[in-house]
């Protein structure tokens, strides 16, 4: 698959997985024990009349929840691949609206990333019982999609705050074409 097969064949509320290059995505990896190091919802299919390509909410580091086009992943070097999610369509917009209507908020910050994904705060909320403390004004990209996921029905394995991307991938209604090297 192409980036324009990608590009064309990509609806509102499909997600984009995304496995960089540079440090911080390497570390996803290695911690997640997955391919992917980022995802994001399209949100706005492409425009012919405006030539903006497709649409993607992400939550970046830096940045925060934003809408850019498709064509900023390939910005840097990767994989890229395109998740289908196996709900009508009406569910799917719902997914891409309530990303969506999260753009401005910030990207998590390091101790939200420390709580949420630390071996010993895991085992102190399973002890205590205790909340993943997640603040509601900050996501990360997996956070970002598998709340919205959530928001619509989709039965997520564990909250949407201790989620990787390699965890959205795996969700039994997204089914992921052929991964495209980024040149």
């Amino acid at each position: 698959m192409t980036f324009a097969e990608i590009e064309q064949s990509a609806r509102v509320g499909d997600l984009v997985f995304f496995s960089g290059q540079r440090l911080f995505s390497y570390c996803i990896r290695f911690w997640s024990r997955s391919e992917w190091s980022h995802v994001g919802i399209v949100v706005r299919e492409a425009d012919p009349d405006l030539d903006v390509g497709v649409q993607v909410v992400e939550s970046l580091e830096g940045h925060g929840v934003q809408c850019v086009p498709l064509r900023v992943w390939f910005q840097d070097r990767g994989r890229l691949a395109l998740g289908r999610v196996s709900l009508s369509g009406d569910l799917r917009l719902a997914m891409a609206r309530h990303a969506s209507s999260r753009r401005g908020c910030r990207y998590a910050s390091p101790w939200q990333f420390v709580r949420s994904f630390s071996v010993c705060w895991s085992r102190l909320h399973r002890a205590f019982g205790l909340s993943d403390d997640r603040d509601p004004d900050r996501y990360f990209c997996s956070e970002l999609v598998a709340e919205a996921a959530f928001a619509v029905g989709v039965s997520l394995p564990k909250s949407p705050a201790r989620m990787y991307p390699g965890d959205v991938a795996d969700l039994p209604c997204v089914r992921l074409s052929p991964s495209i090297k980024v040149p």
